[in-house]
């Protein structure tokens, strides 16, 4: 996760960002407990960058996350 050692982001922005990437990472819509109760059919994928702290904003043309 190279995203962690960048510079770009403060020490909390991290511990979110990581926590978001193992979320991913350990996900698998064949076993119903790696959701974390997270029902991922009808959460948008807004709502659960907001669960891990992610900020979406929209500037003209393009949709950026940014404040993990």
């Amino acid at each position: 996760m190279d995203a962690l050692k960048s510079s770009l982001m403060g020490m909390f922005e991290k511990r979110r960002a990581r926590s978001f990437f193992m979320y991913v990472q350990d996900y698998d819509e064949t076993k119903p407990d790696t959701t974390k109760g997270h029902n991922l059919n009808v959460m948008t994928s807004r709502e659960l960058f907001a669960k891990f702290g992610c900020v979406l904003s929209h500037t003209g043309s393009h949709t950026t996350a940014s404040a993990w």
